[in-house]
């Protein structure tokens, strides 16, 4: 992984360890792990924030995204629903 990368998502990480009962922060720490390539971590991220905020719209639609690209569809359906019925 590249340095700036790395750089990229730290600031995010970092926040979300001083606040690990903030979903947001926990959602947007997800965003940018995966934008470094980091899915699995991400997804970490994105659960996490929806344990926090059961409602949390993007948090279910970005874990809906990584199951679907499993092949995981029903689940991702089940997410998605999830995602709609919150908003």
């Amino acid at each position: 992984m590249c340095a700036h990368a790395i750089r990229s998502f730290q600031p995010f990480t970092a926040a979300a360890r001083r606040a690990p009962g903030n979903a947001a922060l926990q959602f947007l720490a997800g965003e940018a792990l995966q934008e470094a390539g980091l899915a699995g971590e991400a997804e970490e991220r994105y659960r996490l924030a929806v344990r926090l905020q059961p409602g949390f719209a993007r948090a279910l639609i970005a874990v809906g995204k990584l199951e679907a690209g499993r092949g995981r569809l029903a689940e991702a359906e089940a997410l998605y629903r999830r995602a709609l019925a919150s908003g």
